[in-house]
């Protein structure tokens, strides 16, 4: 009895072999003409032999749509059957995502998140060769040029009752530190503000597994320490280890204030926030390399198939701040 069984596995295994090897082969003479619904998405750094974008939507065998995008996509292409299509989202879901309609029109997910059948890195970082004395000179230097303490940029200019509790916020918190308002919305923001600070206040509602908050992520890069507001701690895993503040949403001002201004009478405290800025940086990855998403088209992963709402929405990805 045993030996039948394992006889048959055996079969089955090389029966799906021979399929696997049909089917490549089969598709080797052929071209993949892909079409791009958004611009610049996709990154050809090399010449395919199998793969080549098209303008041509009726030629195209696989569609590449942003999420971004998605409305006008569904308006214009019900229609268009017979065709691979990929999503591509570089932002989490959200509670308003129709996940029948990603499910009924969608057959695969490029995104940052690892379960994803294409996955993209949100940001990479960059290494270079560093000296501690180079660094502590360069940090003594930037310590003293950021002469301003904390700054909130405010990018609603509509008076929303998220803003409006943020604004409270920081009229409390500025009872114990200064802290300055900057706004896109009239002339409060000025060339090279960050430079200026030390801390940036940065709300968030939302705590994302493996996504980090753009926001947090251009504070870095500019030289500021992150005090994300509402985050106790991040499921982010790109954020370098050491360089964001998280505060819970139940902190008070007061104890806010008394531990910023701790961080900057204590140099040594401060300077392990910055530590990481003078080893690297962080690079934003937001393209789709045409050769990865050639070799995923024309590769075995492709007779894999689920429901991409089932793991793909903001329940099983993100915790939200009420």
């Amino acid at each position: 009895m045993k030996r039948k069984i394992a006889k048959t596995v055996v079969f089955c295994g090389l029966v799906w072999i021979i399929l696997v090897f049909l089917v490549t082969n089969y598709e080797d003479g052929k071209v993949t003409n892909i079409f791009i619904w958004s611009t610049n998405e996709i990154t050809n750094n090399e010449v395919m032999r199998d793969c080549i974008l098209t303008q041509d939507i009726e030629r195209a065998q696989v569609i590449v749509t942003n999420l971004k995008d998605l409305n006008s996509f569904i308006n214009s292409a019900k229609n268009i059957k017979d065709k691979e299509k990929f999503l591509y989202s570089d932002f989490p879901p959200n509670k308003s995502l129709d996940r029948e309609l990603i499910d009924n029109h969608f057959d695969w997910l490029i995104s940052y998140v690892k379960e994803s059948d294409i996955v993209i890195k949100q940001f990479k970082r960059t290494f270079f060769i560093h000296s501690n004395e180079a660094d502590e000179r360069a940090f003594d230097s930037e310590f003293a040029s950021r002469t301003r303490l904390i700054f909130w940029m405010k990018e609603d200019c509509h008076q929303s009752l998220t803003t409006e509790r943020i604004e409270n916020y920081i009229e409390l918190l500025s009872r114990f530190i200064p802290v300055d308002i900057l706004s896109k919305c009239d002339n409060s923001l000025f060339p090279d503000a960050e430079k200026l600070y030390k801390y940036q206040f940065i709300p968030s509602n939302s705590n994302c597994r493996g996504y980090a908050n753009p926001t947090v992520i251009k504070a870095l890069s500019n030289g500021l320490i992150p005090v994300v507001y509402g985050v106790e701690q991040s499921k982010s895993n790109i954020l370098p280890e050491n360089s964001t503040l998280f505060i819970p949403q139940s902190t008070s001002p007061a104890f806010l204030g008394r531990h910023l201004k701790t961080l900057v009478a204590d140099k040594n405290s401060y300077f392990r926030l910055k530590n990481w800025i003078f080893s690297g940086g962080l690079v934003e990855n937001k393209r789709i390399e045409l050769g990865e998403l050639c070799q995923f088209i024309r590769g075995q992963r492709r007779f894999r198939k689920r429901r991409i709402s089932k793991w793909w929405n903001v329940d099983t990805q993100c915790s939200i701040n009420q």
